[in-house]
């Protein structure tokens, strides 16, 4: 045990030593406060990458994802069909066909077609679809059987531009 002799030398020594003993614990404090700061912003950057990782997820997901596919309607017209499978509206939709395709439909109300709606803009909305004209029973008869190829230009909600190439031979 200690005795009170002891005791009371120690209660002498805090007392003599009491500004450099405050000064310790205060150095003390002063460091774990700079490590608790410099821990807070690690934290609050990794929060920043998270939240950006997270909304650059969301918008991968939640776009507008425009299709082109041949279609034979009716038994009678072919077509180029645009559809949106997306959980977004496509805005600012611009189809643009290569023009060595244009030039070598043989329809001359088709190539018309074709040839008006070559670079206009238009929405697609969720699940729907946009058909272009591109020719009747002959279409498959013709002589020059150039691939169909273009571009399909669109924005989402978020301002995003998404450009997708396409060739259909």
């Amino acid at each position: 045990m200690i005795d009170v002799m002891e005791f009371q030398q120690l209660i002498s020594y805090l007392n003599d030593n009491s500004g450099a003993m405050t000064f310790l614990v205060t150095a003390v404090y002063v460091v774990a406060t700079i490590f608790i700061c410099w821990a807070n912003i690690q934290s609050a950057n990794a929060s920043k990458a998270q939240l950006k990782e997270m909304q650059r997820q969301f918008y991968s997901i939640n776009r507008p994802i425009v299709s082109v596919e041949i279609v034979y309607l009716r038994r009678v017209f072919w077509a180029l069909r645009f559809t949106n499978h997306g959980t977004q509206t496509a805005f600012n939709t611009k189809i643009i066909l290569d023009s060595d395709f244009i030039e070598s439909l043989s329809e001359p109300r088709f190539l018309k077609i074709v040839k008006d709606n070559n670079n206009k803009i238009r929405t697609i909305g969720i699940n729907q679809s946009y058909d272009l004209f591109i020719g009747g029973n002959d279409f498959r008869k013709r002589d020059s059987q150039v691939p169909i190829k273009g571009q399909i230009i669109y924005r989402g909600i978020n301002d995003s531009v998404y450009a997708e190439d396409f060739e259909i031979e």
